[in-house]
């Protein structure tokens, strides 16, 4: 089988098979509104064709997303076109998914990426534990993490085990998989001159390896992410140094910076308020529609209605979805994220001075959708019964039809776990604990615990019986982090508009509104990212 596929993406260096697989992509995907899609973005777009002098480096895009996910492709013709208006040429692999679309456009056509490969692989593979396979590497890139990522995407819900046979299939098919693409891709460097690199996932296989070997030869690197609120993005240059940070991350040097500069008064009160108003619209990362079918309840209401003691201190494990960018960033005291939940909640089980509550990741409702999975019982409620037998009495899971969204959860809590996730930035703002099992994003921020160590976060946990002591000092600190990274870095889009559906998989709905080049460059936000991509800074920020 990767024999006969070695083969086929040979023919795919040559443009009538492009076409020919285009064509056919075309007619068993698209439908008359896609077309009718792709003949508005050809036209759109086709004003940015422009020959320009002195672009003899590119910026890359290698295209894995589907055919049906024509927004999306457009989204990252406009990045790309930023780049294209700074000297570099666009290009993107495996264009003949939107040939249609590309061929018409300033962009360079390319062959899938693992058209330029030249060997098969023959390496045996022996693991004895997850620890071993995100330490192997091919030729210093990280195909472990890669292929492990990768498998468990594509495992899902299943609990990835080294002892079951057709687990070790998809994870071997992934690590040569992963070999393919990083040898492809250095192959292809030998040939081109490379001068930047967009991203969508760069943590797992197909792109995961053109990134590391891009940052490792620090040649810039760049993810555009959609920010808390709509039309709003967030973005991030990489090189080697920054390889592993989360794409919000506020650097030392920058936090050094922002820790000098004078509080504003009342600055507390106004950034809970701009973070409360997005709720109430239920608008809170509205491309995963994270809070679009959740509502604001008061503490007297959720302790009511989830029949808590009154007396006890609350704490709150909000859950990550197991399968989603598991090794992207940072380094985590856990195997995996199913592993910190299983050991978490054996401890909290033990532990009966708390209220425990259990909010699966919001997101996961439409990540199950996209992906096809229909989940009626949540995977936490599974896997507590799996392990107890029924729910613990002290325990509270807010299932799939749970209508409480974090903002009332706030409110209360005393305890928030989480290992790097954004809720650990919120309920700080009110004075509860964030206790953390992953580095990269805030942890040395000065309003978290975080537990390098398996057994002392453990013991950590058992031991929980006081609500803890408001610290001002504490909440100063989530409140400057939350400021810059909700309200400063994010950049309101001006060239295009990007809102996101209120259907089950929330689709991305873009719309261009610039009609010449001389219009696309005066426009507000593509002035202020070309002249970031030309800084010396990683960070974006559209405020000071």
């Amino acid at each position: 089988m990767r024999l006969i596929k070695f083969v086929i993406f040979k023919f795919l260096k040559f443009n009538v098979f492009n076409e020919f697989l285009f064509k056919l992509s075309s007619v068993l995907n698209h439908n008359r509104n896609d077309h009718l899609k792709i003949k508005y973005f050809k036209k759109k777009f086709s004003v940015l064709n422009k020959s320009l002098d002195s672009q003899d480096s590119l910026c890359l895009f290698n295209n894995l997303f589907s055919t049906k996910s024509i927004d999306t492709i457009s989204y990252y013709i406009f990045i790309l076109n930023i780049f294209k208006f700074n000297g570099l040429k666009p290009a993107i692999f495996s264009s003949f998914k939107f040939l249609s679309l590309l061929k018409y456009l300033d962009i360079l056509c390319l062959p899938p990426l693992l058209s330029y490969n030249t060997f098969l692989s023959s390496e045996k593979f022996s693991f004895k534990s997850i620890k071993e396979i995100k330490k192997y590497k091919w030729k210093k890139i990280s195909c472990g993490i890669f292929a492990l990522s990768t498998t468990f995407k594509e495992l899902k819900l299943e609990d990835f085990s080294l002892d079951n046979p057709r687990h070790i299939k998809i994870l071997k098919k992934n690590l040569f998989k992963s070999i393919d693409y990083a040898n492809s891709f250095l192959n292809f460097l030998k040939k081109n001159k490379v001068g930047a690199a967009v991203f969508s996932d760069p943590g797992y296989v197909g792109q995961g390896e053109m990134f590391e070997i891009l940052t490792n030869k620090n040649i810039p690197c760049y993810q555009f992410y959609n920010s808390i609120d709509e039309n709003k993005i967030i973005f991030k240059k990489y090189l080697k140094k920054n390889q592993k940070d989360h794409f919000d991350k506020i650097s030392d040097k920058k936090w050094k910076y922002l820790l000098k500069k004078s509080d504003k008064k009342n600055q507390l009160k106004k950034s809970l308020n701009k973070i409360k108003k997005i709720y109430l619209k239920n608008n809170w990362f509205p491309s995963v529609g994270t809070t679009r079918s959740e509502n604001l309840f008061s503490k007297k209401e959720i302790f009511k209605q989830l029949k808590l003691d009154k007396k006890k201190p609350t704490a709150v494990i909000f859950n990550h979805i197991f399968w989603d960018g598991t090794f992207f960033y940072g380094e985590d005291t856990f195997p995996t994220y199913r592993d910190w939940f299983i050991e978490t909640i054996k401890v909290a089980n033990k532990n009966k001075n708390l209220n425990w509550i259990v909010k699966p990741h919001p997101a996961n409702k439409v990540q199950n959708s996209r992906n096809g999975i229909s989940n009626i019982v949540t995977e936490e409620e599974k896997i507590i019964k799996k392990i107890f037998g029924q729910i613990p009495e002290n325990f509270k899971i807010l299932d799939s039809n749970n209508k409480i969204n974090s903002w009332s959860l706030y409110q209360f809590l005393d305890y928030c776990l989480t290992i790097r996730g954004t809720p650990g930035i919120e309920s700080a703002l009110f004075g509860s604990e964030t206790i953390l099992c992953g580095t990269g994003r805030y942890e040395k921020r000065g309003f978290s615990k975080y537990f390098k160590n398996k057994k002392v976060y453990l013991d950590y946990l058992l031991k929980l019986k006081k609500r803890p002591k408001k610290n001002y000092k504490v909440i100063k600190n989530a409140l400057l982090y939350a400021d810059n990274v909700f309200f400063k870095k994010p950049l309101k889009l001006d060239a295009i508009s990007i809102k996101y559906k209120k259907n089950q998989n929330a689709d991305m709905d873009l719309k261009v509104k610039f009609s010449s080049v001389k219009d696309f460059l005066a426009k507000n936000d593509i002035v202020k990212i070309i002249s970031w991509i030309n800084s010396k800074e990683m960070e974006f920020y559209s405020k000071n």
